[in-house]
Parts: structure tokens; sequence; C-alpha cells
């Protein structure tokens, strides 16, 4: 596209939430697929996840996270796992070779 300006860098969250059914609140857990067709083609990509660990539980762990780094570009799917109540931050940045 002419005139179009490109990121260098890119951020996501996505937290879960509670659902209500029949009047009760529903924690569930998610995996969620992030399509990256977003980024510019021809480049490689370094996503840095600050995610939930295997161990995360709402009620009584909720604070036990891990960080992951993964080489992407436009065609890669990131699927994350997101804990009951819980969320993920995601920053995409060019690699440098």
């Amino acid at each position: 596209m002419p005139g179009a300006v490109l990121c260098e860098n890119y951020y996501d969250s996505i937290v879960t939430q509670q659902q209500r059914q029949n009047n009760s609140k529903i924690l569930e857990p998610r995996i969620l697929e992030l399509k990256l067709d977003f980024l510019e083609q021809g480049i490689k990509y370094n996503a840095f996840l600050y995610e939930d660990a295997p161990e995360t539980y709402y009620v009584n762990n909720w604070e036990a996270c891990q960080t992951r780094k993964i080489m992407v570009d436009s065609k890669f799917i990131l699927t994350v796992n997101l804990a009951l109540g819980s969320g993920v931050a995601i920053r995409i940045e060019p690699v440098n070779l």
C-alpha cells in the first residue's frame, strides 16, 4: 500500500473474563489462536510471550507465569493457553540479522 507506515514493534494483550450463565459466574480456560498475517511478509520476528504457567490457577496460584520467545512470520499462527481468569501479554519485534 503506497504511503503505508509499517510498525517496527507490535504489542498485544488478552485476558479471559467471567461468563454468566443462568445467573452464575463461570470461568473457563481458553485456547487462543492468533493469526500474525498483519506482519510484513518476508520478515522474521521474535514474539515474546508473558503468559500463564501450566500450574496457574485463579484461586490460589494466580501469579504463576512464564516467558517464551518464538521466531514467527506473517504466516504463523500463535497458540496460547489462557488459564482461568488470567491472560497473556505479547511483544513482537523484527529479528536483527
